[in-house]
């Protein structure tokens, strides 16, 4: 099956644990717009991670390109260069007096040409970024607590998530 959304996750908790969820870490904005099982003891939450390292593209044989701050190894590093605050003058047109300086306003920039100036891993390889605090609640259902698209579509077309019943 196709994943449309190869970077969320969902994680089935008890709905006892629902008025613990951080709802600006998750995609849902409160208790009531959870979905909930047939019999109101699970719900869910989904949310949106990133996996390090993270690729760039592919080149023209088809290999995954990773950006400058990637190594060998697949570390993701923070690289900070060397910035300078540049000044420039802010204009306003004056009746009768044209064009004149009224302020002036700064930027930082990069010195260019770009002067390295410190570096820190920021993600191991392997690593995911983006998971709620909620996570440490997830039941583990057929072995695992966090799900992909196609994996809790299968759940949630179960008879605990969805009525069979015809109407």
């Amino acid at each position: 099956m196709n994943d449309r959304f190869p970077n969320r996750r969902w994680c089935i908790i008890n709905s006892g644990d629902a008025k613990n969820v951080s709802f600006g870490q998750v995609l849902e904005s409160s208790e009531q717009t959870l979905r909930y099982s047939l019999d109101k003891s699970k719900t869910f939450v989904k949310y949106n991670i990133t996996e390090y390292p993270v690729p760039q593209g592919t080149d023209e044989a088809g290999n995954i390109v990773y950006g400058d701050n990637v190594d060998n190894a697949g570390n993701t590093y923070n690289m900070y260069y060397e910035q300078t605050e540049q000044y420039y003058p802010l204009y306003s047109d004056q009746p009768g007096q044209g064009h004149v300086v009224t302020g002036s306003g700064s930027h930082w920039v990069n010195v260019q040409p770009p002067n390295l100036t410190g570096s820190g891993i920021a993600f191991a390889s392997g690593a995911v970024a983006g998971r709620p605090d909620i996570i440490s609640s997830a039941l583990t259902v057929s072995g695992k607590a966090e799900f992909n698209h196609p994996e809790i579509l299968g759940i949630l077309s179960t008879e605990e998530w969805t009525s069979t019943e015809i109407f």
